[in-house]
């Protein structure tokens, strides 16, 4: 509520709207978020979902039913 977690806040996240918004069933889903981060990092999404100047991104997803679980942080420098 205090704007922290919006696009341009402190901690920016889930710029895409998330699950309840860019989600589809199987490997698709598991791929789009990883897709997104790397997007992310190369200013190649739209303003309106670009937090300005990334250089770090930490993207998750899971598996079926949650039964995994993969976070990755891309980027071209050390977090």
């Amino acid at each position: 509520m205090d704007g922290r977690i919006g696009i341009d806040g402190e901690l920016p996240l889930v710029t895409n709207g998330g699950l309840l918004s860019f989600s589809h069933a199987g490997t698709a889903q598991l791929l789009q978020k990883p897709i997104a981060s790397v997007l992310q990092l190369q200013g190649r999404l739209p303003d309106a979902l670009s937090v300005p100047d990334a250089k770090v991104v930490m993207t998750s997803n899971g598996g079926a039913g949650a039964l995994f679980c993969d976070v990755m942080l891309l980027g071209s420098e050390r977090p």
